[in-house]
């Protein structure tokens, strides 16, 4: 009778674990079929959309100035005037060139017409080092009384746009002929 007991639960207890087993593959079925579902009750009660991708750095703009200055012509005689002498120096996130944008007013009054002349911006660091050089021509084709010719010029920096914090300009003398103004 001992042994007819044993069988009969060891029947019973390996028939429950059978259930229990298949009970328990049955919710790991549904509740694969219920997550779309449970999800979206549960993100109607709690936002759960994902946080937005953190902003790309923003590029740091910089505005220098430099002062009014004559230009010259071979003989050491005025050749005009810049005035509002000014430098845009962006400094853009990793992967991105550095950035400048220049422009100033360039009036012959007073001065000459004709040849060619340029401009030299020689951008530097807080201790005079040269960061990075520019030269342009400038447009000498009319006398440009008051207010004067506006011109503007932008490229790329070959340094370290951080670095720059002061801008020294030259103007060459003038080559070829010229005429008065």
């Amino acid at each position: 009778m001992n042994g007819s007991r044993t069988s009969l639960f060891l029947r019973r207890s390996t028939a429950a674990i059978v259930a229990l087993t298949a009970f328990l593959v049955a919710v790991l079925a549904l509740s694969d079929q219920l997550k779309p579902s449970a999800s979206w009750v549960y993100c109607s009660f709690v936002d759960c959309t994902p946080p937005p991708p953190p902003a790309p750095p923003l590029p740091s703009i910089k505005l220098l100035k430099a002062a009014d200055l004559d230009g010259l012509d071979g003989g050491r005689s005025k050749s005009g005037r810049m005035s509002d002498i000014q430098v845009s120096i962006t400094n853009n996130p990793v992967g991105q060139a550095d950035t400048f944008v220049a422009s100033w007013v360039w009036s012959g009054s007073g001065g000459s017409q004709g040849g060619s002349q340029n401009v030299v911006l020689d951008m530097k660091s807080k201790d005079g080092a040269t960061v990075f050089t520019y030269t342009s021509g400038i447009d000498r084709s009319h006398c440009y009384y008051a207010p004067g010719n506006r011109e503007t010029r932008q490229g790329s920096i070959t340094g370290e746009a951080s670095l720059i914090d002061i801008i020294a300009v030259r103007i060459t003398e003038v080559t070829g002929k010229q005429g008065g103004c």
